[in-house]
């Protein structure tokens, strides 16, 4: 357990040293002036704070801003060390799911996907031969699918972070998408490692759903 908890410890340093909803760190340069001058969010987009499809999780929300993600990968890691699942040859499952790609799945500068595939990879251990505890483990991978990324101030906006724009692998993550931190730009969507899109644009609704710029709202 100290290695896992040592590996918990440096992520758990990046989400930090990356920011959550932090309006004080911001990117600036000629990103920024572009940024102002030619992207705007849908005047829909403006008279809501929240997305319609966003689940109400307020504590879970208020977890994810006191950068608690060593809760998150630990309930993984305590259900996968008791499932009786295979955990050699290769990298340990009930780490790297947890507190390696786990934890930096959510990070704002993450691929769209990569929290997704981090919650399929789970499912997929839980279907493995040996395991005990397959629907604890399902349930938790849901949960984590769940959960909102962290989200950062570009040249004093906070957008909304992108959707993955592909099914999940498995059926008990149809339907589940990441919620999104309460307060960031509904109508702004975007990241370190991604252009800043107004909603209507791919990406700002989840797999399957089709925006409407005059609601600001995904069907």
């Amino acid at each position: 357990m100290r290695f896992s908890n040592f590996v918990f410890s440096i992520a758990l340093a990046a989400v930090v040293s990356a920011g959550v909803v932090d309006r004080r760190a911001t990117f600036t340069g000629k990103r920024d002036v572009e940024l102002r001058e030619n992207v705007v969010a849908p005047p829909a987009c403006a008279k809501t704070t929240r997305r319609d499809f966003t689940p109400t999780q307020s504590n879970l929300l208020k977890r994810i801003a006191q950068t608690d993600l060593t809760a998150v990968a630990q309930s993984w890691q305590n259900l996968c060390v008791v499932s009786g699942g295979p955990r050699s040859p290769g990298p340990d499952p009930c780490v790297q799911l947890a507190g390696q790609n786990g934890i930096a799945s959510l990070l704002a500068n993450a691929n769209a996907c990569a929290q997704q595939d981090n919650a399929d990879a789970m499912i997929d251990f839980a279907k493995k031969p040996g395991v005990t505890n397959k629907q604890a483990l399902i349930a938790n991978a849901i949960t984590y699918r769940k959960h909102p990324r962290n989200a950062l101030n570009i040249g004093g906006i906070v957008p909304s972070t992108p959707f993955c724009e592909r099914a999940a692998r498995n059926p008990e993550l149809k339907g589940v998408v990441n919620a999104q931190l309460k307060g960031v730009d509904p109508g702004l969507y975007g990241g370190p490692n991604s252009p800043i899109v107004p909603f209507g644009a791919n990406g700002t609704c989840p797999f399957g759903q089709t925006p409407n710029v005059a609601t600001c709202t995904c069907h």
